[in-house]
């Protein structure tokens, strides 16, 4: 992806800290000369955490070329992204660097998140953890930490859109976090395998028993039923990489069934959160969140949430003159997830006390084997 230099310079002081990498990044982009060869950026020690070295937290985003929609986001959010790094000390990537997901070709982009993530897990200097975060999403407080929402007691951490009982797996993969173990490459290289064997197709997964999981075949998988009932694959589904996820956390596949505690499912790898953990969505957030993301919207809705917030963010302590805007007012009356109405609501609106926060407590992780 291409960017003019002059939007790097009309920008200087504010990424200050992060424009070595962004011109190495630039050069990359560019002359195609890089090989999965994102940066550890030297930042702040005082707030490492003795368990988690930074230089072994990637965060990864992507950036589809030849769109202009993507070509806005990326203007906007991506230095946000490269200064959050920069602040901290931890490596980022934008996956187009990586080879495979340069050169990828006739397949949906959003399906290229599968591919980016596994080319990261797998390259020569994979990270402990990855850090994932959608192009619509950006840093909001500059000060807080992503050590605070790592469990290595789990394989994945994902936020929840709704809460328990209702809405426990309704999951958004637009931020969440992913442990590099033999079972996360194992579990992204099996649905990387079904997206290129199904890109002609459009057959659904298929369960441990090899059974379409589609709503035209009456497949209970093919549903996720909650506070509404949302098809996943199948008619109109159009979910894509959040219904490949979800799907195949439910209902895995034989090759993955059959190698696990309980081959029902694959829950157990994966810790569920509260949204505002690090995945606040508007109306539903705080001064003070680690990260906002915008999903669901139409592109020039988006945009103009966005660009409010970058106008009335100071980015270094999470605060936000909200009040002075009509489109991102904190609103927990109102459904941050069209299909999750029950979302997790802060008791008393302080910025640490809510339902859910770093975990539920029913999702118990995998017995060691």
């Amino acid at each position: 992806m291409v960017v003019p230099i002059k939007f790097l310079q009309t920008r200087e002081q504010r990424i200050s800290l992060a424009v070595g990498v962004g011109v190495l990044w630039l050069l990359c982009s560019l002359y195609s000369f890089c090989t999965a060869t994102y940066k550890h950026i030297p930042g702040a020690t005082e707030l490492a955490s003795k368990s988690y070295p930074r230089d072994k937290i990637l965060i990864l985003s992507y950036y589809s070329e030849g769109n202009p929609e993507l070509e806005e986001y990326y203007r906007l959010t991506w230095p946000n992204k490269v200064e959050y790094a920069a602040r901290h000390g931890y490596s980022i990537a934008e996956a187009n660097e990586f080879p495979a997901v340069r050169n990828v070709q006739d397949i949906n982009p959003r399906y290229v998140k599968v591919l980016a993530i596994l080319s990261a897990l797998t390259s020569a200097r994979a990270p402990e953890w990855i850090m994932w975060i959608d192009a619509d999403a950006f840093f909001l407080n500059h000060t807080r930490t992503l050590e605070e929402n790592l469990d290595d007691h789990y394989d994945l951490i994902l936020p929840t859109a709704g809460k328990p009982p209702t809405d426990k797996y309704m999951i958004n993969n637009g931020v969440y976090f992913i442990k590099n173990t033999p079972w996360s490459q194992y579990f992204y290289r099996t649905m990387w395998e079904w997206v290129v064997e199904n890109k002609k197709s459009h057959e659904c997964p298929r369960d441990r028993y090899g059974k379409l999981i589609d709503i035209t075949k009456n497949h209970s998988g093919a549903w996720y039923v909650g506070s509404k009932k949302v098809p996943l694959c199948g008619g109109h589904a159009q979910w894509k990489d959040q219904a490949l996820l979800m799907i195949t956390l439910a209902n895995p596949p034989s090759n993955m069934a059959w190698t696990e505690p309980s081959p029902d499912n694959l829950y157990c790898h994966v810790k569920y959160v509260a949204f505002r953990d690090f995945n606040s969505a508007p109306p539903r957030w705080l001064p003070g969140d680690l990260v906002v993301h915008i999903p669901g919207r139409y592109h020039d809705g988006r945009m103009l949430m966005m660009r409010e917030f970058f106008r009335l963010a100071d980015f270094e302590t999470g605060t936000v003159r909200w009040e002075d805007s009509y489109f991102i007012k904190v609103d927990f009356e109102k459904q941050a997830h069209l299909s999750t109405p029950s979302v997790a609501t802060p008791a008393d609106l302080t910025l640490f006390q809510y339902e859910g926060r770093h975990g539920w407590d029913f999702n118990i992780p995998c017995p060691k084997i």
